[in-house]
């Protein structure tokens, strides 16, 4: 490289007085007679590498912002808490079969919870896994997988409502605000001389009525969820 002389994206060297290409060896310009000198080539200067600047959006009014590493619980956030659960209702099908939910009263709203046959399945199976563990015996362990089938309703009490909301989609939501009264009845089934009692739950809204049944006396956990509703 000659000094005076400029390099372009090919490398041809130009004379810094008139700007026409000139040849790396020649040391006077063809055209304006300027000396070009030739001068050390300088090493490529490194690239230092610009971190990225980053300006934290402010939240949005309204919404506290959440640390990476909590876990969102819309019941903690909004103020909703779990008032009462009533276990095991049964919703009539034909020929004889039921639904089974487990109705979950919040201060705001009532989640009906689907039980399926696979969450049960799920939960004897941790059941019996766990008395394996622990040692016991088939009696043991049975007693447990039965209390898991019976009690599965028990994880909702330490769970958010929207997640339980969220566990299936055939869960659905009523606002407590809609709800004009609900009230528990006791019954036998008709032309059954041994059949059991049960008991027949009834929710009722300013549209709709809801139904279900139970093998044990709800009484207390509907009082206690729909207060003077009752």
């Amino acid at each position: 490289m000659l000094q005076g002389c400029f390099t372009s994206v090919d490398k041809l060297p130009f004379c810094s007085n008139c700007g026409i290409p000139v040849d790396a060896t020649q040391k006077f310009c063809p055209n304006c007679g300027q000396r070009l000198s030739p001068v050390p080539a300088s090493p490529p200067q490194p690239i230092q590498p610009v971190a990225p600047q980053i300006t934290p959006s402010a939240p949005q009014q309204g919404y506290a912002p959440i640390p990476p590493s909590a876990s969102v619980v819309p019941s903690v956030v909004y103020g909703e808490r779990i008032v009462s659960i009533v276990p095991n209702l049964k919703k009539p099908k034909s020929f004889g079969r039921w639904d089974t939910y487990n109705l979950v009263v919040t201060d705001r709203r009532c989640v009906f919870a689907f039980l399926t046959a696979d969450m049960l399945n799920r939960a004897i199976k941790e059941a019996n896994e766990r008395g394996k563990s622990e040692g016991k015996g088939f009696m043991d362990r049975w007693g447990d997988q039965m209390s898991a089938s019976l009690e599965y309703w028990r994880r909702y009490e330490s769970m958010d409502p929207e997640a339980i909301l969220m566990e299936n989609r055939e869960n659905f939501i009523i606002e407590l605000s809609a709800v004009k009264k609900a009230y528990v009845d006791h019954k036998r089934r008709s032309g059954q001389k041994n059949s059991p009692d049960y008991w027949e739950v009834t929710i009722e809204t300013r549209s709709d009525k809801y139904k279900f049944e139970s093998d044990s006396d709800p009484g207390s956990e509907v009082s206690r969820g729909f207060g003077g509703r009752v």
